[in-house]
C-alpha cells in the first residue's frame, strides 16, 4: 500500500471571529494546521496512509497538537519533542473592498530547530513510498533546508516519488532568493505544484504572469518545466474570486501530455488550506494509481469544497468530494 511521508512545521492559526479585526479581547478562534499537516490530514481522510516529521514543544500545547494529529490517524512516531514553542499566525478575514491581513509569528519554532541526529534512516522511510515537502519549509531558514535535503537525498536513493509543493510566500522570502533555492530543491522533485517560483534557465528572474496567461501560455510553461527538472507530472491552478465572494478554480497538469480540469464555482466561506486541498487530492489520485484527468478534476473538487470549511484542512471521505463532481450546475466542462 501506498504511504506519504511529509516533513513540515505545524502552525496555529488564531482568527478573530465574524471578519472582524485583530484588537483587544476580540472573540476569536484557534486552528491546527501548516501546510504538511494539512495535506497529511486530508490523506488520512480521504483513508490513505501519512507519516509525519516534524518536531513539537514538550508542553500542553505541544501535546494538545499531537493529540490532533493522532485523532486524524497520522503517523506521529517520528515526531521529535523539541524546542519551546509552535509557530503561530494571525488572520483578520477581509470583507467586500477589505482584504484578509496576515502576520506570521513563528520564529525560533521546535521545527526550525530540528535535526535529524537521533532519526534512523530506516525507520523513517519504513513502507514509505512518497515523500512530500513545500516551499513554505525550505523559506523558513538553513536548518529547515537541510533537514529537507538531507530527507530529499535520502528519498532519491530509495527510489521513492518526491512531490514538492512551491507554496510561495513573499512576506518570509524574497522572489530572487525563491527562485534560486526552488529551482535547486525542484532537482529532487519528480512531481511539483506550482510553476513559480522556478527559473526555466538561469536568466529566468521574472515571475510567471499567472493573471493574464492564457491555456496556450500556461502550457508552454508546464512543457518547459517538465523538460527543465526531469519531471514525471507538473501542476499548476488559478483561481478567481468574484464580486460575490465565489470562488472558481481550475486547474492544469502536464505529464507528457496537457491536460485541463473541469472549473469548479462556490461560495468562500475559508480559503485557507484550499491550496493543500488540491496537493492532497492529486497526491491522493496519483498514489492510488489513477489517470492524470481524475487527479486534476479530483483535486479540483477537493480544493472547492476545502473553501466551504472553516478549520485549515479538508477532512471527509473520497465519496464526498466525488459527489461535487456530480453536481453540474457548478462546474463547467
Amino acid at each position: 500500500m501506498a504511504k506519504l511521508l511529509l516533513a513540515g512545521e505545524p502552525l496555529i492559526r488564531i482568527c478573530p471571529d465574524q471578519c472582524r479585526p485583530l484588537s483587544n479581547a476580540c472573540s476569536s478562534q484557534v486552528f491546527f494546521g501548516g501546510s504538511e499537516v494539512n495535506i497529511a490530514r486530508t490523506i488520512s481522510g480521504f483513508g490513505g496512509e501519512t507519516r509525519l516529521l516534524t518536531a513539537l514543544p514538550d508542553n500542553p500545547v505541544g501535546h494538545a497538537f499531537n493529540l490532533f494529529l493522532r485523532q486524524s490517524q497520522i503517523d506521529t512516531n517520528l515526531i521529535s519533542w523539541e524546542g519551546k514553542r509552535i509557530g503561530l499566525y494571525y488572520l483578520e478575514n477581509g470583507f467586500g473592498c477589505r482584504s484578509s491581513k496576515v502576520c506570521y509569528d513563528r520564529a525560533g519554532s521546535s521545527f526550525t530547530e530540528m535535526s535529524l541526529k537521533n532519526y534512523d534512516f530506516d525507520q523513517i522511510f519504513e513502507d514509505i513510498t512518497h515523500f512530500h515537502f513545500s516551499g513554505i519549509s525550505l523559506a523558513l531558514g538553513q536548518s529547515s533546508q537541510d533537514l529537507i535535503e538531507f530527507l530529499a537525498v535520502e528519498a532519491k536513493k530509495r527510489k521513492i516519488c518526491v512531490s514538492f509543493d512551491l507554496n510561495f510566500r513573499s512576506s518570509i522570502i524574497s522572489k530572487n532568493a525563491a527562485k534560486s533555492l526552488f529551482s535547486r530543491f525542484a532537482n529532487y522533485a519528480d512531481i511539483i505544484f506550482g510553476i513559480d517560483p522556478l527559473m526555466l534557465n538561469d536568466s529566468d528572474l521574472t515571475m510567471f504572469d499567472r493573471d493574464q496567461a492564457d491555456s496556450s501560455t500556461i502550457k508552454k510553461r508546464l512543457s518547459g518545466l517538465y523538460q527543465r527538472y526531469c519531471l514525471q507530472a507538473i501542476f499548476h491552478t488559478v483561481r478567481e474570486k468574484t464580486l460575490c465572494s465565489s470562488n472558481r478554480f481550475k486547474a492544469y497538469a502536464f505529464d507528457g501530455q496537457y491536460q485541463e480540469s473541469v472549473e469548479i464555482s462556490t461560495p468562500i466561506l475559508q480559503r485557507v488550506g484550499s491550496g493543500d486541498a488540491f496537493v492532497a487530492g492529486a497526491l491522493y489520485q496519483l498514489m492510488q494509481g489513477n489517470d492524470m484527468v481524475s487527479c486534476i478534476n479530483f483535486a479540483t473538487a477537493a480544493a472547492s469544497l476545502k473553501c466551504t470549511v472553516a478549520d485549515d484542512q479538508l477532512y471527509v471521505s473520497v465519496q464526498q468530494v466525488k459527489d461535487i463532481l456530480k453536481n453540474k450546475r457548478d462546474i463547467q466542462r
